[in-house]
């Protein structure tokens, strides 16, 4: 299955988990010797092969333990300025506008709008 994003979280947890498993196997790892070599429990690896949440740093070792972990860059990429923000001086933010400033451009009409 492709996971485009219209997929429920159970879905996509259950896709996961089923490309995970494949992986496993194709490097020949039984749960246990996965679960050693990512440094979390055979239960962990159990639930995360049925689709089950688990903690981000044991799914991160599972990850690293499956040599995956470098396909994060994938998932989230690192942000990258805009030249055109280069240019213009601005610098990468550090957090989020204030709701205040989100309302402004909500209103923010044509003026033959008005």
């Amino acid at each position: 299955m492709k996971i485009t994003g219209y997929e429920s979280n159970a879905a996509v947890l259950g896709e996961l988990a089923q490309r995970m498993r494949d992986q496993r196997l194709a490097l020949g790892l039984t749960q246990a010797e996965l679960a050693k070599k990512s440094g979390v429990s055979a239960r962990t690896v159990a639930r995360l092969e049925s689709g089950e949440s688990i903690a981000l740093e044991g799914f991160l070792g599972v990850l690293r333990a499956l040599g995956a972990l470098r396909n994060i860059d994938l998932l989230v990429p690192e942000y990258r300025m805009l030249p055109t923000e280069v240019l213009d001086g601005k610098r990468k933010r550090k957090r989020a506008p204030s709701p205040k400033s989100a309302q402004a451009n909500e209103m923010w009409a044509w003026g033959d709008e008005r």
